[in-house]
């Protein structure tokens, strides 16, 4: 189960959500660049609740990319969700990219 909260309806998990991930992308094939991923301003928003990406896993990604690009450090917004907050608090999800806009 993906969602820990939100109605009856919303906890069920959405069968047009559930995909593959295409196999060149867990390859590792991408490479990130100082002029490309690594001057873009970027916001990673932890979910605390989340068990298909744990919290401990999350920081791992902030740190890496801070490690990679000293230089454009990662904004970071906490949330008390499981692994997809727009669809178990949409409205708190809404505000926080309208403030990220």
């Amino acid at each position: 189960m993906l969602l820990r909260r939100g109605s009856g309806r919303r906890r069920r998990r959405p069968r047009s959500a559930v995909t593959r991930c295409p196999r060149r992308i867990t390859l590792g094939a991408t490479t990130l660049t100082r002029g490309g991923w690594g001057s873009i301003p970027r916001t990673y928003v932890t979910c605390a609740q989340d068990m298909a990406i744990r919290p401990a896993v999350q920081r791992r990604f902030i740190t890496e990319a801070d490690a990679a690009f000293p230089d454009n450090v990662t904004s970071v917004v906490a949330l008390d969700a499981s692994h997809s907050p727009f669809l178990s608090m949409p409205d708190q999800v809404a505000d926080l990219v309208t403030k990220l806009g």
